[in-house]
C-alpha cells in the first residue's frame, strides 16, 4: 500500500501604506510547502480444514418447525485451547438415522473456529496495524 500527499501555498501581496504614512511594508512574499508519503505492506493467510462430528442441542423451534441448533466443542493441546462453535437452523425431515445431518443442509450455518493461546497470541495483529486500517480510509 503506498499513499502520497502534497500541498502547496504562495501569496504575494502588494506594498501597503501604514497608518498615518508612516512608511511602507511589502511587498511581501510567503510560502508553504508541505509533503507526506506513506508506504507500508502486509500479508496473511490462513488454511484450515475441519472434519469430525459435533454434537448440537436444539436451542429454539421456528414457527414453521425447523430447528435452531447450536453446539460447541473444546480441544486442548500444548498450551491451546481450540474453540470450534455452531450455529444453524435444520429442517427436521433432513435428520437421518443416528440423529445426524450433514452439514450441506444446515440453513443459516455459521462456524466459529478460534483459538487461544500462545500461537492465537503471536498471529494476532498488532494494536498499531489496527490503528491504520481503522483511520485510513483506503
Amino acid at each position: 500500500m503506498n499513499a502520497s500527499r502534497s500541498d502547496s501555498a504562495s501569496v504575494t501581496l502588494p506594498r501597503i501604506r501604514t497608518l498615518f504614512g508612516l512608511g511602507d511594508i511589502g511587498p511581501l512574499d510567503a510560502e508553504a510547502n508541505s509533503n507526506k508519503n506513506f508506504s507500508g505492506s502486509g500479508a496473511s493467510s490462513a488454511s484450515n480444514k475441519i472434519v469430525g462430528t459435533l454434537t448440537v442441542t436444539v436451542k429454539d423451534v421456528l414457527p414453521n418447525g425447523n430447528l435452531r441448533v447450536i453446539g460447541e466443542k473444546q480441544i486442548g493441546t500444548n498450551r491451546e485451547v481450540q474453540y470450534l462453535r455452531f450455529y444453524g437452523v435444520v429442517n427436521p425431515n433432513d435428520i437421518r438415522a443416528g440423529n445426524t445431518v450433514q452439514s450441506s443442509r444446515v440453513a443459516d450455518a455459521r462456524i466459529e473456529y478460534r483459538g487461544k493461546g500462545a500461537i492465537d497470541s503471536a498471529t494476532a495483529m498488532g494494536w498499531l496495524s489496527r490503528f491504520f486500517l481503522t483511520v485510513l480510509p483506503f
